[in-house]
């Protein structure tokens, strides 16, 4: 008797838990970070801009899916989680964002990270938000000019690095991909790839997106010149391949270079080192 009804009260004291413990742990560790008058690292672990209120909601269940979504989370690994890399590569500019800042920051998402990958059924069922619900990021301009890299240093193979040259070469064009392949467009084609991400800010999204565009093989790095990244946009008449969405640039318009100079780049920086 006393056996059973030990269990019983271990298995509803876990069930409590978990109803509670995910967001009560964001109330805790979580919320402070979005204050206005607390200075953080999330702008600046990152391209700048980078902030966790682009993906805050009305609820931390709302949030954690925001963040689900972006795969800015691991819930096999919560140490891995992508956020928690961007955290502790602060760079600040800040004298009030010191170690024990940032260190506090990472510490406090990891520890709601392992809340909600123990209880997966806490926040089950939720969504990040329909387009228009929360901050996004804009559809840009199809004629964006890129940002020309002036120095080598610019272009190194850091994951930093690698990330800007993406924003810079390839994200700003994003407007000639507009509406199918952004992932906040549902009424879009539904045979289209999502694999441009529009949630949160802009800088969020093009790393998101980068990433992306790797899991998907759409850089060669064997071939640059022929990465799928360049070669849909250009089409068959422009010596392409087949493209739902027809032409999007041709070959040697100030796309198309820039494009090509991110493959390049990113494809030698996966060389191995002499």
């Amino acid at each position: 008797m006393a056996s059973c009804s030990g269990q019983g009260s271990g298995t509803e004291q876990s069930e409590l838990s978990c109803r509670v413990k995910p967001s009560e742990t964001f109330h805790d560790r979580i919320e402070p970070l979005l204050r206005d008058d607390r200075p953080a690292s999330c702008n600046q672990c990152h391209l700048s801009g980078v902030d966790l209120s682009a993906f805050a909601r009305a609820t931390p269940c709302q949030t954690w899916a925001c963040l689900v979504d972006q795969q800015l989370v691991d819930l096999k690994s919560p140490e891995a989680s992508r956020i928690l890399g961007w955290i502790l590569r602060a760079s600040p500019e800040s004298e009030l964002i010191t170690p024990d800042v940032i260190q506090a920051e990472h510490d406090g998402f990891l520890e709601w990270i392992e809340a909600n990958a123990a209880c997966p059924a806490a926040c089950a069922g939720e969504v990040c938000g329909g387009p228009g619900e929360g901050p996004s990021c804009s559809s840009g301009t199809s004629d964006a000019e890129p940002l020309v890299p002036t120095g080598e240093d610019e272009r190194g193979c850091s994951d930093m690095q690698l990330e800007q040259a993406f924003f810079d070469d390839v994200y700003a064009f994003r407007g000639r991909c507009f509406p199918c392949h952004f992932d906040n467009q549902l009424k879009a084609d539904p045979l289209a790839p999502r694999w441009l991400s529009a949630v949160g800010n802009c800088a969020t999204g093009s790393a998101v997106t980068l990433k992306r565009v790797l899991g998907l093989g759409l850089v060669d790095v064997e071939d640059p010149s022929q990465s799928l990244l360049l070669r849909k946009p250009l089409g068959v008449v422009g010596g392409g391949v087949e493209h739902g969405g027809g032409a999007k640039f041709t070959a040697g318009d100030a796309a198309y270079e820039s494009f090509l100079r991110f493959v390049q780049h990113y494809a030698a920086c996966q060389q191995p080192a002499p």
